[in-house]
């Protein structure tokens, strides 16, 4: 069973019809652990302006060849604290203290 979607929310199966009639689509970081990027990059018109997003975001210039044009996502700025929260098992609200938003573009 998956989460119930939320108000203007849309199953991920709807990426293969909403995509194709995009001009600028924002694709969540969580698609490269969940293996769903592939998919989603080959909905997506070679017209359209793609963004990756998200605190997971590898923020290297080689994505940009996969045809994103802006990489969004955060640079850890203290890795002691941001260390010391990971052994912790922290969530992402007590990590993002000690990170800062990145862009590559």
């Amino acid at each position: 069973a998956g989460l119930a979607l939320g108000p203007g929310e849309l199953p991920r199966a709807a990426a293969s019809w909403l995509l194709p009639g995009s001009g600028a689509i924002v694709l969540s970081s969580s698609a490269l652990a969940e293996l769903t990027l592939p998919a989603l990059l080959e909905s997506c018109p070679a017209s359209a302006t793609v963004a990756l997003a998200g605190a997971a975001t590898p923020l290297s210039s080689r994505l940009l060849s996969y045809g994103f044009h802006r990489l969004q996502g955060v640079v850890v700025t203290d890795p002691a604290a941001a260390a010391e929260a990971i052994a912790r098992d922290a969530a992402w609200p007590a990590l993002a203290p000690f990170t800062r938003p990145a862009v590559v573009v």
